[in-house]
């Protein structure tokens, strides 16, 4: 199992789309900082890559609130703070950035 972090806005990298393609069913992804635009897109997200399903989505809240983006927030993305991100890093035994 594996936690996968993206940082990139779908706009400024192709790092979301590659972690989509290597992340396997039972990994998570989390969404920090400029990565929260991918939120704008989710939809098609979810049309593209079927996987998506398979996968625990978290976004940083802090990172959404300063970005604004609340109102981006579906069912499939779960919100965690600081303190669950450190709890995500300590339940996936291994982790893998994306920039």
């Amino acid at each position: 199992m594996t936690l996968h972090i993206v940082n990139r806005s779908p706009t400024q990298s192709d790092a979301l789309d590659s972690c989509i393609r290597r992340a396997q069913p039972g990994n998570a992804i989390l969404l920090i900082e400029d990565a929260i635009y991918a939120l704008l897109i989710l939809e098609q997200l979810f049309s593209k890559y079927q996987k998506l399903s398979q996968l625990e989505i978290y976004a940083l809240a802090e990172d959404v609130t300063a970005r604004g983006a609340s109102q981006w927030c579906t069912e499939q993305i779960r919100l965690v703070d600081y303190q669950g991100f450190v709890a995500l890093t300590e339940h996936y035994p291994s982790s893998l950035s994306w920039y």
